[in-house]
């Protein structure tokens, strides 16, 4: 027991340090119904979140996301969506593509700029030893701001149990810092099974070069499987980017073959807004 305690301070400390923005995708909406904890990672958005969870899927699966996010005070909207395929099928290394676009405003330092950004995905996970699971993403990013960018990078992530209850993830993002948007992070998650199928994540990150190098935030979210087949989500976040704090919550309906998700996303400091995330996964 004194072993475990001594372990957990040693999380939360590694969490402090890491505090950064939001890590998962903001189309993903089981991530973003936890406040978009995302680095212990659900292996069904791993295309999207940390690419070490895709080596514990055991079937193949489709998913398809999509967000609608709004600015009411700038009268300002857009979308994004993705869609990714997984292999989960092989034994001994799995695998997904994934494609998605984010094309919408966002509003920092008082000014509305417009955001476009195509982006196709490539991921591999292998189980190494035990139930370690490393893996790697290979993204080919276009971007439009006032220029076009085109280029490729590189992103890591681990996945490991420390105890039966509870799973620690590690990520290293954006490896060539290729985009000012999206610098080089380095994080830390957890996941916590606290019974009574309660489930709780936290998420710390922190950039790693660039402009924003040394700039943290955090995510908090916690889950419980009601009626069944039901799951209910909220989170809490703070995104180190633009220093933006809310809200979230999310519902899903899991059956046998195919679920369906929903998340709200409220940013509650000025500007306020608003991101309603829907999406939905086959397996086949």
């Amino acid at each position: 027991m004194v072993y475990k305690m001594k372990m957990m301070k040693k999380l939360y400390l590694l969490f402090l340090f890491f505090c950064l923005p939001v890590y998962a995708q903001e189309s993903a909406p089981i991530s973003q119904g936890l406040g978009g904890a995302a680095i212990v990672g659900n292996s069904k958005e791993s295309l999207f979140s940390n690419p070490a969870t895709v080596a514990s899927l055991q079937t193949s699966i489709f998913t398809l996301h999509y967000m609608m996010p709004s600015v009411p005070d700038f009268n300002s909207s857009g979308r994004a969506m993705a869609v990714g395929v997984y292999d989960g099928t092989n034994g001994s290394l799995k695998g997904g593509l994934g494609y998605s676009r984010e094309s919408y405003a966002v509003v920092r330092n008082g000014r509305q700029e417009y955001f476009d950004r195509k982006r196709f995905i490539s991921t591999l996970a292998k189980n190494l030893w035990g139930n370690v699971e490393a893996g790697l993403r290979v993204n080919y990013y276009t971007v439009k701001n006032t220029v076009e960018n085109k280029y490729f990078d590189f992103d890591f992530g681990v996945v490991f149990p420390i105890y039966s209850e509870i799973t620690v993830g590690l990520i290293y993002d954006n490896f060539r810092n290729k985009d000012l948007n999206n610098p080089t992070k380095s994080g830390v998650g957890v996941k916590y099974a606290l019974g009574y199928d309660f489930v709780a994540y936290g998420d710390g990150y922190r950039y790693m070069k660039g402009s924003k190098k040394g700039e943290r935030g955090w995510a908090v979210g916690l889950e419980s499987k009601i009626a069944g087949d039901v799951i209910l989500r909220a989170g809490k976040f703070q995104e180190g980017l633009d220093k933006k704090k809310g809200w979230s919550l999310g519902l899903s309906w899991v059956g046998p073959r195919t679920s369906f998700h929903y998340a709200l996303k409220k940013i509650s400091n000025v500007p306020n807004e608003k991101r309603h995330v829907l999406g939905t996964e086959i397996e086949f």
